[in-house]
């Protein structure tokens, strides 16, 4: 098909500007094709995000894993919307499905992280949390996760504290972690 970059690339600017029912009429005929491919079902998945559709939301991501799935792109999506309906021990093996096919972004180990979280398995979701830390340190949600999941777990300030000073001087000009190392 061509064409379908502008449809995805519309849809994007539409979600952007917070005009998330405009992009699901737009995306939404190219997103129920049964031949679209991976761009325009993660544009239409987004799109039914928007609007709270999150079952839907999940279908269009696996049509989009299954349309592609060697993808650790697509198996994170999954992963993380798995989560989002609070199904975390399913979002905890496909997240780690995307991490043996190659997802190497921060998100997807703080993802993990918070499905770890959920499931009581403080020890990996502490592991987790570190490794997204590694791999992008100025993400200060998840540098925040991170310290108080230590300190829930040890309370012991000051391991918490540690965390937090690394988060600061890994990224001294966001506020909200120099925020929370004051608190």
């Amino acid at each position: 098909m061509t064409g379908l970059g502008d449809p995805v690339r519309a849809t994007y600017d539409l979600l952007n500007q917070g005009k998330g029912e405009e992009a699901l009429r737009l995306i939404e005929p190219f997103g129920k094709l049964p031949t679209a491919n991976l761009s325009v079902l993660s544009a239409y998945a987004l799109a039914l995000k928007a609007n709270g559709r999150l079952e839907d939301t999940l279908h269009a991501y696996k049509r989009g894993l299954k349309a592609e799935p060697h993808n650790p792109i697509a198996e994170h999506n999954v992963g993380a919307t798995l989560g989002d309906l609070g199904r975390h021990k399913e979002a905890e093996a496909t997240l780690r499905r995307a991490i043996a096919k190659g997802a190497q972004a921060a998100e997807t180990w703080a993802v993990l992280g918070r499905q770890l979280m959920h499931l009581q398995k403080f020890d990996g979701a502490i592991e987790a949390y570190r490794e997204a830390v590694r791999r992008d340190p100025t993400i200060a949600e998840v540098q925040r996760d991170l310290a108080q999941l230590i300190w829930m777990t040890t309370g012991d300030r000051e391991a918490t504290v540690v965390s937090l000073r690394q988060a600061v001087a890994a990224n001294p000009k966001n506020f909200y972690t120099r925020f929370d190392l004051a608190a």
